[in-house]
């Protein structure tokens, strides 16, 4: 896949981070996306697919396939704030009206 003449990213030779979400993918010349942001992967780790720690391996994957290394014990704790995180989505989801700054600390934490 290739980023898009007419996006903004393929003007840039250089990123961040080697991983991009975007919204549109066509098929012209090549695989192109479109609409692409550049993103960290504290983004994937806290809204992407599922979370497996590997101990021995001290890494981390998202979704069975995107891996980053971790100690086992930074793991465990991005998968329990994504835990936390995920509840408290879904609680905002089913109460709409719920006021997140006053069900606790993890918000704060996050940002």
């Amino acid at each position: 896949m290739a980023l898009h003449p007419s996006s903004v990213n393929a003007e840039s030779q250089q990123f961040e981070s080697k991983w991009f979400v975007y919204y549109e993918k066509v098929r012209t010349s090549k695989v192109f996306v479109r609409d692409s942001t550049m993103v960290t992967p504290y983004p994937l780790l806290l809204f992407g697919g599922a979370l497996n720690v590997l101990h021995v391996q001290q890494t981390i994957t998202v979704d069975r396939w995107i891996e980053f290394s971790a100690p086992p014990k930074i793991a465990v704790l991005f998968r329990q704030l994504r835990a936390e995180l995920d509840k408290l989505l879904l609680q905002k989801i089913n109460e709409p009206q719920l006021e997140l700054a006053l069900t606790g600390r993890t918000i704060d934490t996050i940002v």
